[in-house]
């Protein structure tokens, strides 16, 4: 479970460094005008205001009903909301796993980190084979 946990840490750092610089943004704007309420930051604007050159692009290499139909709705939606989604993907599914088997996620994880699921002693045919014999006891007669 370590192995999930790990990665669904890894999923949101996106989020937390969205969220740090919409913080950092905020508290510059309230030295400035304190009236300014709090904003989350769309993926649109972060897009064209950090990489201006890769969104030019891409907005002149697809199709603008392509672009209208599946681009534009996701350029509204707040970054914030859109760096989660892997996160809490990856959380409802480890969920839904666990509740349907709890064996199967420890398997997961080993598979994951590199150990192998290891099978107990003593295998599925025989019974008993594998049982560590004791030292052998002589009695004098």
């Amino acid at each position: 479970m370590r192995g999930v946990g790990f990665l669904c840490f890894l999923l949101l750092i996106p989020a937390m460094a969205i969220l740090g610089h919409d913080v950092y943004l905020a508290y510059t704007k309230i030295e400035q005008d304190a009236s300014q309420p709090f904003h989350l930051s769309d993926v649109g604007w972060l897009w064209v205001t950090y990489s201006p050159a890769s969104y030019d692009w891409l907005h002149d290499s697809v199709d603008p009903e392509i672009w209208t139909a599946v681009f534009s709705p996701l350029m509204r939606a707040t970054a914030l909301l859109v760096a989660v989604i892997p996160a809490v993907a990856v959380y409802v599914t480890s969920l839904i796993l666990k509740l349907m088997d709890p064996g199967t996620i420890s398997i997961a994880t080993r598979i994951f980190t590199g150990k192998g699921a290891k099978l107990k002693k003593g295998g599925y045919a025989f019974k008993g084979l594998d049982k560590e014999k004791g030292r052998v006891k002589y009695k004098r007669k």
